[in-house]
Formats: structure tokens, C-alpha cells, sequence
């Protein structure tokens, strides 16, 4: 079975936490965790790593106040759709050649819906989304049949 996202032997060992070293990190509106927390502790340059990593590089902040962003990476909601970060070494070397089948397509397409549905409000996929709208990055579409 084709896992949507990576374990964390995967994050920590294969990839080293790319995505919390490189990726662009913001927070919503309402976050616990302010514009001023990521501006002292996000990568730039001079930093080669988010400043909530530990030593192991994972992420250190699991108490609830890690930003939506974090909690859903690599997949966001489009639509009726995903885009998959092809920025995640994991989406790119796992999920892509393992989506062989119409049918592992459709489940993986359910099974990330179902865990974003869970973890975010409406309004707040529609901030993502418009916020993804003005980033650069390169995203696949992954459309499908949820039923």
C-alpha cells in the first residue's frame, strides 16, 4: 500500500528534513505561533535549518501550534483536487511512481483529502490556496474519483 505521507525514519534519514530547511513556511491568521516567532527562527540566509528542529531534525513544536502549513505538507487542497509539492523528495521518489493504477490514484486522492478535511477549516484551505497562488514552487495536480 502506497503510504500518502513519508514516516519519519523517511524525513529525518533519507530527505534530512528538506522541506523544514528549504520550503516556504507561513503562518494563517489566528496561529499560535507569530510572524515574529518564524522571522527569528525560519531559514534564511546564514540559517540552514528551521529554528523549531532538534537535534535529529524533527520537528519539535508537535503540541498543536505547529503551523497548518507544516501539518499538511506536502499536499494541499485544490479544488476538487490536490497539488503535490514537487519540492518533497518523498512525493517525487514514492508517491509519483507508485501511483500505477487508476485505483491506488483514487485512494491516495481520498486518503489526503480525508486528513486535510480533518485538519483545516474551508476558509482556511481557500488562505492556502491563494497564498500558493503568488509562491513559486512546482505542484502536479492530482485529480480523481473520491466515491
Amino acid at each position: 500500500m502506497l503510504a500518502p505521507y513519508p514516516d519519519v525514519s523517511y524525513c529525518t534519514q533519507i530527505c534530512r528534513s528538506r522541506c523544514c530547511r528549504v520550503a516556504d513556511v507561513w503562518t494563517l491568521p489566528g496561529e499560535e505561533l507569530s510572524y515574529e516567532f518564524w522571522s527569528a527562527n525560519y531559514p534564511r540566509l546564514g540559517k540552514d535549518t528551521c529554528g523549531c528542529l532538534d537535534a535529529q531534525g524533527l520537528c519539535s513544536i508537535h503540541d498543536g501550534r505547529r503551523p497548518l502549513i507544516c501539518r499538511i505538507y506536502p499536499y494541499f487542497k485544490f479544488e476538487d483536487a490536490v497539488l503535490a509539492s514537487l519540492s518533497c523528495q518523498y512525493v517525487r521518489e514514492v508517491v509519483l511512481p507508485g501511483i500505477t493504477t487508476h485505483a491506488v490514484r483514487d485512494r491516495l486522492l481520498r486518503e489526503i483529502l480525508e486528513y486535510i478535511e480533518c485538519e483545516c477549516l474551508e476558509e482556511q484551505a481557500r488562505l492556502i490556496e491563494q497564498n500558493l497562488r503568488v509562491r513559486k514552487g512546482l505542484f502536479l495536480l492530482i485529480r480523481g474519483n473520491r466515491d
